[in-house]
């Protein structure tokens, strides 16, 4: 587990990262995932967050809990 935690906080670290973002969250709800579908989910979280911040011109790209949140519906569907 520490493994996958030092590569997702690696694979996240050019980008900002809220203090509600919870990375044991998403290891636990992607326990078991091959590390090529949770860098999908990372993207998905990525570019949420990139959305969110077109949306309001004030704010930077920074991931939350609810980004990651919307990522794993859209990955479900």
């Amino acid at each position: 587990m520490e493994i996958r935690k030092e590569w997702l906080r690696n694979r996240l670290s050019n980008i900002s990262v809220a203090d509600d973002f919870n990375y044991d969250l998403v290891l636990a709800q992607t326990k078991g995932w091959p590390i090529a579908e949770v860098d999908q989910l990372l993207s998905l979280i990525i570019e949420a967050a990139y959305w969110r911040s077109i949306e309001s011109p004030d704010m930077s790209v920074i991931l939350t809990n609810i980004d990651f949140e919307l990522a794993l519906k859209k990955s479900h569907t």
